[in-house]
């Protein structure tokens, strides 16, 4: 019997609606299923003749369904068959045998939530598992309602700092237009707005970090105060140190630091955060800053420290809202 079959004969089973042919097939199921385990024959004489309630209580708690009436089983299919059938979920359920996360997967199918920033808003997002996302301006992040399977997986377009709570049996996968980045519990920060830029920082902890099609082999593993950028142009990954990672779990709060970044990028995370267009005139894109910004106050006053430290103009263009800031270069 293929799994998919067998998944579909528990389901009507569980409502009621199996022919006789039907439990027959679950009855043969279940002895192939006690020949590669010794879970039914290890329960006590006893235990055996009450597992007909035994297996409705477990039902119940193990996947959460109605319970089924006893009139409806012992009407429906005789005792003998019931134990047959009923042992079949023991060993699936109780004992963790076979296709457990697969039932409950497909009995009740877990719901993608799709959750988008506009530009100039941030939103916090807690998972099932306990894990926290922070999600910047202009992203896009899918996860389930629910992790069910063996793997925790989530989609993400744009940027996002992560707090995944650990579990090492279940990694975190977090995926990305290029890379994916898999992780059982640790800070970091993901960023990939288009196909050609993806980047991880790690903050705390240990992740792995690999392009989409490529080899296992070919994965980067990073530790606090490292990153990896995807380079579109080799298709490879480079690992980097990085001096300040508390930018990006500082900047949840709106306090942006940066130490030695470009001008090109800080203006870029201005543009994100006030959701305006910012022109860069002269030769101040080769500049890097040196600075911090507090991203709740007026973008005025944020641009005027930047003006300030790069020694350039800053004007505003009030029809267009559009900035355009001038300076001779470093």
């Amino acid at each position: 019997m293929s799994k998919h079959t067998f998944l579909l004969l528990i389901d009507k089973f569980l409502s009621g609606k199996t022919t006789d042919e039907e439990n027959n097939l679950l009855e043969q199921y279940y002895q192939n299923a006690r020949k590669k385990s010794n879970a039914w024959e290890e329960l006590p004489l006893h235990e055996k003749e009450a597992v007909e309630i035994r297996i409705r209580q477990r039902l119940n708690k193990s996947i959460h369904r109605e319970e089924l009436p006893a009139a409806r089983f012992t009407q429906a299919i005789p005792l003998k068959r019931i134990i047959s059938i009923a042992a079949v979920f023991i060993l699936i359920i109780g004992s963790g045998y076979l296709f457990r996360n697969e039932i409950e997967t497909y009995l009740w199918p877990a719901h993608q939530i799709n959750v988008v920033t506009a530009n100039s808003e941030r939103k916090i997002v807690h998972l099932p598992d306990g894990s926290i996302v922070w999600i910047e301006p202009g992203s896009s992040f899918k996860y389930p309602d629910k992790f069910a399977s063996a793997t925790r997986e989530v989609e993400l377009t744009g940027e996002a700092f992560f707090e995944v709570a650990k579990n090492k049996d279940k990694p975190f996968l977090i995926h990305t237009n290029k890379i994916t980045t898999k992780v059982l519990g640790t800070s970091f920060n993901v960023k990939a707005y288009d196909s050609t830029l993806a980047k991880v920082v790690v903050v705390t902890g240990r992740v792995e970090v690999n392009i989409n099609g490529n080899r296992d082999e070919d994965k980067v593993v990073l530790t606090p105060n490292q990153s990896a950028t995807y380079v579109a142009k080799t298709n490879t990954l480079l690992q980097t140190k990085i001096n300040n990672t508390a930018f990006f779990s500082e900047r949840q709060n709106g306090h942006f630091v940066y130490r030695g970044e470009s001008v090109e990028n800080v203006v870029s995370d201005i543009e994100k955060n006030y959701n305006v267009t910012i022109l860069l005139k002269g030769n101040i894109k080769q500049c890097t800053f040196y600075g911090d910004f507090n991203m709740q106050q007026e973008i005025e006053k944020v641009l005027a420290l930047l003006g300030a430290a790069l020694n350039a103009t800053v004007e505003k263009n009030a029809h267009t809202n559009t900035y355009t800031i001038t300076g001779k270069g470093c």
